[in-house]
């Protein structure tokens, strides 16, 4: 039993070598894109770290300013007097 491989010819050669080398420029696309997809999630989520640490240190500074405002009302009385 003989098994016959028809010829390659040199267009039929290309076109493979052309699919695979577009197959393979695409996969190492793709890792790239990920591998930059990967590092601005990090970037973006340190950023967004920062950004809520800043607002709780304001929020927390606007609280505080606000007991202390509170404090002080509270030691005074009606028409201004204070409080024993």
């Amino acid at each position: 039993m003989k098994i016959e491989v028809p010829d390659l010819t040199w267009d039929l050669l290309l076109k493979i070598i052309f699919v695979v080398g577009t197959v393979t420029i695409g996969g190492f696309e793709i890792k790239h894109q990920f591998e930059i997809m990967k590092l601005d999630i990090a970037n973006n989520k340190e950023t967004m770290i920062e950004l809520m640490a800043k607002h709780e240190a304001e929020e927390n500074a606007k609280i505080e300013k606000l007991s202390e405002e509170l404090k002080w009302y509270q030691r005074l009385g009606k028409n201004g007097k204070k409080v024993r």
